[in-house]
């Protein structure tokens, strides 16, 4: 008879992933231990303490493997974290640990297998099938990202252990709040990546993990399916506006959508208001202004009290609605109301990241002047923006380069092309650190309203490096 295969415990290491993976392929290509052996030149009782986690892989055997067992190179994929945790057996304190405390993959070095890319790291990526898949991001982006990528630690933040995730997406019914909380916690992590970086760091990341989520929340119930739910919906609202500032407005309106259905399927009223909110902005992208004040207003009057921020962020939407509309005196009526509504926030309530947080007397202002040059008034709005763009946090610098934008179109607007360029210099440096398509679609706006000044030298550079650098078609 033959001896029973030893139960593998594939998440407690790396060195133990890497055992099951390598049993799992094996046996899928229905090979022996032996087999195997021969035809990669290895002894086969090597493959069977390598599946057994009780010796360390060597890069070779992980490429002569992935040779006979055709798996498109999946082991040494995952050779370099088996190394790395070798190298590394206690936890180190260097700049991999810097991403919000998350343990990190090693920077792969060149030739370290085939197709790696030295500028990358792999990152163990949670899948919505339950599965651990190295995604190679770039190590120093993820970094600056402060932790928002659906790494898997051995030790989750909150003391979760990341097995017991993986084991809750094959049995949705383990999901607890203290996942839920964690997964919570992710999304935060990812919003103040967001407001520094820009959308494209932490896109594919929350995307992954919304989809995870989603499995979870399948099978889940009871109060837990309902928080998951709500947490479903904030991540689907997130994507939506990732997608919107990368300038993909299908994909934006698609998880916009979903985070609605499942916002109401939570009976969660804030979440819906908040989400309205966004419908209606992006409908300001479109510069449909019927269609900003109708969602904003419907954002408005879903039923329950609603954080006062959430309120203040709508009337902020409807305001802009009114400015596209031409109407003065609207306008200025909700952005007054918004401000009211900010400053009983301070006494009411405790801003949560991602529903209006970033809703403050400053913001307000700045929208004020955003919509002070929709109603072709730019002195009021260079005034309104010198004064508070310096009071921007540095945190949101990819909001500071839409509003530096904006700026740039007010002295546009005001006949002071030199003025403009300085502005839109700042603002295109922002943009190209973040990859904003708000900064940029600000900036060809901009571009267009200096085509009669393209004789003064300093505007015909500013057109040279927009063209150059921007990820845009310019518009016709």
């Amino acid at each position: 008879m033959g001896q029973i295969p030893k139960e593998l415990s594939p998440y407690e290491s790396v060195q133990h992933f890497f055992g099951a993976e390598l049993r799992r392929w094996r046996e899928r290509r229905g090979l022996s231990q032996h087999t195997l052996g021969q035809r990669t030149n290895f002894d086969a009782s090597l493959i069977g303490k390598v599946e057994k986690a009780e010796r360390t892989p060597s890069l070779t055997l992980a490429e002569a493997c992935d040779r006979v067992l055709e798996t498109d190179g999946a082991l040494a994929r995952l050779w370099p974290l088996v190394e790395r945790e070798r190298a590394q057996a206690a936890p180190a304190s260097g700049p991999e640990q810097e991403a919000g405390g998350l343990w990190l993959a090693g920077s792969l070095q060149p030739g370290a297998y085939a197709g790696a890319w030295p500028a990358a790291g792999l990152v163990p990526v949670l899948t919505c099938e339950g599965e651990i898949v190295l995604m190679p991001i770039d190590r120093r982006a993820l970094l600056r990202a402060s932790g928002a990528a659906v790494v898997l630690p051995f030790s989750l933040p909150g003391g979760v252990e990341w097995p017991r995730l993986v084991r809750a997406l094959h049995a949705p019914e383990r999901v607890d709040a203290e996942i839920v909380g964690y997964l919570q916690r992710v999304l935060e992590e990812h919003i103040k990546a967001d407001k520094r970086h820009g959308p494209h760091e932490p896109i594919e990341v929350a995307t992954v993990q919304m989809r995870v989520i989603d499995r979870l929340r399948q099978g889940a119930r009871g109060e837990v399916r309902n928080e998951l739910l709500t947490v479903a919906a904030r991540y689907a609202e997130f994507v939506g506006w990732l997608h919107q500032d990368g300038g993909d407005a299908h994909a934006a309106t698609h998880w916009t959508d979903r985070a609605m259905e499942w916002a109401q399927e939570a009976d969660d009223n804030e979440l819906v208001s908040y989400v309205l909110m966004r419908k209606s902005h992006q409908a300001r992208d479109q510069r449909d202004a019927q269609r900003v004040v109708g969602l904003a207003q419907a954002a408005q009057r879903v039923a329950g009290p609603l954080p006062p921020r959430v309120h203040a962020a709508a009337a902020e939407e409807e305001a802009q609605g009114h400015a596209l509309a031409e109407d003065e005196a609207a306008f200025n009526r909700k952005l007054d109301e918004a401000l009211e509504l900010v400053a009983a926030s301070h006494q009411e309530e405790i801003p949560v990241p991602g529903r209006g947080s970033y809703v403050t007397e400053v913001y307000i202002e700045l929208q004020r002047a955003t919509g002070w040059l929709e109603l072709k008034r730019p002195p009021r709005a260079i005034e309104l923006f010198e004064r508070q763009l310096a009071q921007v946090p540095a945190a949101q610098r990819r909001d500071h380069g839409v509003w530096l934008a904006r700026f740039a179109r007010a002295h546009g607007a005001n006949r002071d092309p030199d003025q403009a360029v300085v502005r839109g210099y700042e603002a295109l440096t922002i943009g190209r650190e973040t990859g904003s398509a708000r900064i940029f679609e600000e900036l060809h706006r901009l571009d267009a309203m200096l085509a009669g000044y393209r004789d003064l030298q300093t505007v015909s550079e500013f057109h040279d490096a927009l063209t150059t650098f921007s990820p845009l078609v310019p518009p016709h």
